[in-house]
């Protein structure tokens, strides 16, 4: 991104810092809020599923259209919520239940799982969906 005194700089993922820009860190398994996303369902969306076997989710990924992993669903899942099996690791809600789709129905399987009614327990009440259009050329 930058060579600086003759050194190239690169970027790199930092998502130990996500949870202390956003205050998750302030409330995230710390009394008296002990907020940890138990007992709530996220969606995330994306090009393909989360890693259901990842050491940081245990049982708390539903692949819901049998795709394959890909590392961007899994990253954004472990930002979401991975469990602190590896300490810097450690997702906002870490506790959470994960139903992972591809983006291929996106809008049709978000109108099926998104909230309908009070204390509905299947509903998807937080979903994440960090892709986007190409409207012009792209490098590579």
């Amino acid at each position: 991104m930058a060579v600086v005194n003759g050194q190239p700089r690169y970027y790199m993922t930092h998502n130990v810092n996500a949870g202390i820009s956003t205050a998750a860190d302030l409330i995230r398994n710390t009394a008296p809020y002990n907020a940890n996303g138990s007992s709530v369902i996220i969606g995330v969306w994306d090009q393909q599923s989360v890693r259901d076997t990842h050491q940081e989710f245990g049982s708390r990924v539903n692949n819901m259209d049998g795709v394959s992993p890909h590392y961007h669903g899994t990253h954004v899942g472990g930002t979401i919520g991975a469990a602190g099996v590896v300490p810097d690791a450690l997702g906002m809600a870490p506790s959470v239940q994960i139903d992972s789709y591809d983006w291929g129905s996106d809008d049709a399987e978000m109108a099926e799982r998104g909230a309908t009614t009070k204390n509905k327990t299947n509903d998807v009440i937080i979903s994440n969906h960090s892709y986007g259009l190409i409207t012009g050329w792209r490098n590579g």
